[in-house]
């Protein structure tokens, strides 16, 4: 059973060759059902209960979550002081009880390095997928992301790109030119259940669900908007597709084109303003 801050979920579940395996058909149990277990985490790592009926009876508050339990060995899980769960062995003969315990004991220091060592790796995969200066997803990010849309959907790519980047570089310094990039990803998210990716230096591709092509337009709009109002230029393509998305750089190539031509706009206006 592993925890989080509210409730704890059955995540792994060995069952002997003639039992069901209860993993899959256990709800998550709010912790403030399981203080009276967690109480007496307080003074012993391991728990034996050998007879659940008169634990019921005698212990306010606990409620069984297990049909036809009889007897128990819980065991918790920690490392370094950080708790994961802990382990329970459900039912186990009369005889064997205290052979249940000290494999949890034992056990419960092994699988708690396991899940350290997992948590570890999904943190890297995690950190592998993130654009480190603004926090949203980088490429790696989008090839693992575009996999799990669901397919029947309508979608809209809106690619953005940074005006300016290179003068604000020249003249402010690189580290102004990068709050400009925080900048402009944080904008970006501000659009509602949009995923954003950083795709190069100043290149970013939002993602989001649409009902009808026109809404692409809204969209544009909305982020111009908050563009001007944190005082960012940048130009915007922007397109419709269905899912799966079955050519993503045809279509990056394309709403790239179509960010390109407001970019020429954008620099147009501005060569008109000054003649």
């Amino acid at each position: 059973m592993e925890e989080d801050s509210t409730a704890l979920h059955l995540t792994y579940d060995w069952a002997a060759n003639d039992l069901t395996p209860l993993k899959g058909t256990l709800a998550p149990i709010p912790r403030s059902e399981l203080a009276h277990i967690y109480e007496k985490f307080i003074h012993h790592p391991v728990i034996t209960i050998r007879d659940l009926e008169s634990y019921w009876e005698h212990t306010p508050g606990a409620v069984p979550h297990l049909p036809d339990l009889t007897r128990l060995t819980i065991s918790r899980i920690s490392l370094d002081d950080h708790a994961y769960g802990y382990i329970e062995v459900v039912n186990p003969p009369e005889d064997r009880l205290d052979v249940s315990s000290l494999l949890c004991s034992t056990l419960s220091r092994f699988i708690a390095i396991l899940l350290r060592n997992r948590d570890m790796q999904n943190d890297l995969r995690h950190l592998g997928r993130i654009d480190q200066l603004t926090g949203v997803f980088n490429r790696r990010g989008l090839t693992e992301y575009l996999p799990t849309l669901p397919h029947g959907r309508l979608v809209a790519l809106v690619f953005a790109d940074v005006n300016g980047l290179k003068h604000t570089n020249d003249t402010q310094g690189h580290e102004a030119g990068d709050r400009l990039i925080k900048q402009t990803a944080d904008a970006l998210r501000q659009e509602p259940d949009a995923v954003v990716f950083r795709m190069g230096g100043d290149e970013f591709l939002l993602i989001r669900d649409v009902q009808t092509p026109e809404e692409i337009e809204t969209i544009r709009q909305s982020l111009k908007q908050e563009f001007h109002r944190r005082g960012i230029s940048a130009a915007l393509g922007a397109i419709t597709l269905p899912t799966p998305i079955e050519d993503i750089d045809a279509a990056i190539a394309e709403v790239d084109r179509l960010m390109y031509e407001d970019k020429t706009r954008h620099y147009r206006s501005r060569h008109e303003k000054r003649g």
